[in-house]
């Protein structure tokens, strides 16, 4: 599951976090901008584009194949957006054309067969409604989880959401006691559930996939454990460490800030040595100095 996150300030001077999730075997992947979620797509697998506005910038995301997995990149497209806005208001200008049109047309019809126009379009709608319904497609909530017991590693966690404004619970095992980024699990932390639409009892919790707000409450518990065992740190230079290490290594890398007075026979996952080795690398070291001190 590759996890990348940005930092970009709009062109009004508001500050934003865009980061996205993707799994590089099934191609699920989630843009997301604080605590929105932007966009979510299903087997992206190929170059791929995905534009958004921040604000009123047009910003995209592009997913390219490499050598080892994908690249991304996000940048606000300015060009492409004085573009839209121009095109936009030559649509504007024949869109209202067309619409003057039409409503005289429109009227004229009524004049002539109200009572008939007016069922045979409710009709076609209702066609086209039923057959652009989905079948079988998939839905998302948020599903909070209530950690119910532990099995040497193994956690069993109970979720709950909510689907057709209905409740929906059922229960998930994590064989590693954490996440797969390695960040641990506790009683009202939120993760992406999947679902298949009219059909919420379908359901499965993907622990891959936190919510936005899970990710900022990660944030504040790894940064107060970060500020304890650093004091020396600053604040922002605590926030901005943990800014390199979401954009080098995702959120493996605020494991690795979590549990960094941990031994490897502790954790051999996340542990002293996995953060020092992250903080000591070069492009780290290369980020620190620009953006932190």
């Amino acid at each position: 599951m590759a996890q990348m996150a940005w930092k970009y300030v709009s062109s009004e001077g508001k500050t934003y976090y865009v980061g996205l999730f993707h799994s590089e075997a099934d191609g699920h992947l989630v843009i997301y901008c604080g605590a929105n979620i932007l966009h979510i797509d299903f087997n992206v697998l190929q170059a791929s584009t995905f534009s958004f506005m921040i604000d009123d910038d047009l910003c995209e995301v592009v997913l390219e194949p490499a050598k080892k997995g994908f690249s991304y990149q996000f940048f606000a497209n300015r060009e492409k957006e004085a573009e839209r806005k121009t095109q936009r208001k030559k649509l504007d200008r024949k869109y209202l054309k067309q619409t003057l049109l039409f409503g005289v047309g429109f009227l004229l019809i009524i004049v002539v067969g109200a009572i008939f126009m007016v069922g045979q379009y409710r009709e076609n709608i209702r066609r086209q409604r039923a057959l652009m319904a989905p079948i079988n497609a998939s839905a998302k909530a948020i599903g909070v989880v209530s950690v119910e017991n532990q099995r040497g590693d193994t956690l069993v966690v109970y979720y709950r959401f909510s689907a057709n404004s209905q409740d929906f619970s059922n229960v998930a095992l994590l064989p590693t006691g954490k996440t797969p980024s390695g960040l641990p699990v506790e009683n009202g932390d939120e993760f992406t559930v999947f679902y298949t639409e009219g059909q919420p009892v379908n359901n499965s919790l993907k622990w891959s996939l936190p919510a936005t707000a899970q990710i900022e409450r990660y944030r504040k518990k790894v940064s107060a454990r970060h500020a304890i065992l650093n004091p020396n740190l600053t604040a922002q230079q605590v926030t901005c460490q943990l800014d390199i290490a979401l954009q080098l290594k995702g959120l493996q890398g605020w494991a690795d800030f979590y549990f960094q007075d941990a031994t490897p026979e502790e954790n051999p996952l996340n542990n002293s040595l996995t953060y020092k080795r992250l903080i000591r690398d070069v492009p780290f070291k290369q980020a620190e100095q620009k953006a932190c001190w």
